[in-house]
């Protein structure tokens, strides 16, 4: 009979010892109904991470910083009452420079020589020197201000067909508000159409 109850409480002291360790391991993982270790563990739970952040393009670059540097002007229009007649023609070639501190410059020496037919005649229009201008945008909207500079020694001078020079002008970048896209490559104002080289 003793041999019996020994066996007994020695199983009750075993299973009660085993009840304890098991509620120690559940009370130190914080597991239970509200409990504060619970409540640590998840205060200090790290954050679930946030959307990928890409790195700026140019493309999604302000305008006035997308159009910083030089531009070759792909085709403009030009219209001038000249001695020999009225003349209205597309040029190529002239280079703008847009730089950081809101200077600017149109290099029209590097225009190509256009030729053109007025009263019947054939002539050849040459460019040279550059005009001088101020800038500033108005960030994402796709504006541009021009304020002209005095400094210009941009010229055409009109050839006709024996080479002989037959007019002359001054030229500059006018006072005026352009409309602006940018990108990478491509650069329109107003009307004209530009691609990057720096």
């Amino acid at each position: 009979m003793r041999k019996h109850l020994s066996l007994i409480i020695g199983a009750a002291v075993t299973l009660v010892a085993a009840l304890i360790g098991a509620a120690a391991t559940l009370y130190a993982a914080g597991v239970g109904d509200g409990s504060d270790s619970a409540r640590t563990a998840l205060a200090s739970s790290p954050p679930a991470p946030s959307s990928v952040q890409t790195s700026p393009t140019v493309e999604t670059l302000d305008i006035d910083d997308c159009v910083l540097g030089r531009w070759e002007v792909v085709s403009e229009s030009f219209s001038w009452d000249l001695k020999v007649g009225k003349a209205s023609f597309a040029a190529s070639g002239a280079v703008y420079t847009f730089a950081p501190d809101g200077s600017g410059f149109k290099d029209y020496s590097t225009i190509k020589d256009v030729d053109v037919i007025m009263s019947g005649k054939e002539f050849t229009i040459h460019f040279s020197g550059a005009s001088h201008f101020t800038w500033e945008s108005s960030v994402r909207v796709g504006i541009i201000y021009v304020h002209r500079e005095d400094d210009s020694d941009a010229a055409m001078v009109v050839y006709d067909s024996d080479g002989n020079q037959v007019d002359t002008g001054r030229t500059w970048v006018p006072e005026e508000t352009m409309h602006v896209t940018c990108d990478v490559q491509r650069l329109t104002l107003n009307e004209k159409t530009l691609s990057r080289l720096t």
